[in-house]
C-alpha cells in the first residue's frame, strides 16, 4: 500500500515508511528476505526506506500489540506482505491484517510477495480471497525455492518494481 510519499529528507529522497505483515512461523525465511531488501533499500538514490516489523513492539496486553500493528499499518506507506500457507493459516493476520490488505484506504500498495509456494488452484483451502492477486515472484519461484543468487535477483527485481512505482507516485526519478 503506497499512500501519500510527498515528504522527501533535507536531501531530496522520498522518506518512506514501509510494514512488513508476516507469520511468526515464517521468521528465519522473512529474515533472509529483509536482510536482502534492506541492502536493495539502502542502495536507492530515490528515497529513505524505514521498515516497521511487529517484532519491535514491545510486549503489551493483546489489545495493545493489535492497535500498535495496525496503527502502523495505517501510517505506512506501503505493506509487504511476505505470504505464505502459514500467513493465511494466522488467525491474527486472517482477522486483523487481510482486511486492511483488501481495504486499500488512501490508495496504499499493498505488496504481495510470494515467501513459500501457495497453490491457489486448490478448491479445498481458504486463500481469503487473493487467488486473483499479484503475487510477486521471481522466475515463478516462490523466495524459499530460491537459490542464494536468486534470492539476491528476487530481491533486486522487487526493490526496483517498489522504487519504480514510488517515485512514479511523488513525481521524482527513478533510481
Amino acid at each position: 500500500m503506497v499512500a501519500n510519499v510527498k515528504k522527501r529528507t533535507e536531501k531530496g529522497k522520498i522518506d518512506i515508511l514501509y510494514a512488513v505483515s508476516t507469520a511468526v512461523k515464517d521468521k528465519e525465511v522473512v529474515d533472509d528476505f529483509l536482510d536482502r531488501m534492506k541492502t536493495q533499500f539502502k542502495l536507492s538514490t530515490a528515497a529513505i526506506y524505514n521498515q516497521w516489523h511487529m517484532n519491535q513492539i514491545l510486549p503489551h496486553n493483546e489489545e495493545t500489540f493489535k492497535k500498535q500493528i495496525l496503527d502502523k499499518f495505517e501510517s505506512s506507506n506501503f505493506i509487504l506482505a511476505c505470504i505464505s500457507p502459514e500467513f493465511f493459516a494466522s488467525d491474527f493476520i486472517k482477522n486483523h491484517e487481510i482486511p486492511l490488505l483488501k481495504r486499500n484506504k488512501n490508495r496504499k500498495l499493498g505488496i504481495l510477495v510470494g515467501i513459500k509456494r501457495i497453490n491457489f488452484s486448490r478448491q479445498n483451502q481458504n486463500y481469503q480471497g487473493f487467488e486473483d492477486y499479484q503475487i510477486f515472484t521471481y522466475n515463478g519461484k516462490f523466495y524459499a525455492e530460491c537459490d542464494e543468487l536468486e534470492r539476491d535477483a528476487f530481491a533486486y527485481e522487487l526493490f526496483t518494481a517498489i522504487e519504480k512505482v514510488l517515485t512514479q507516485r511523488a513525481g521524482a526519478k527513478s533510481a
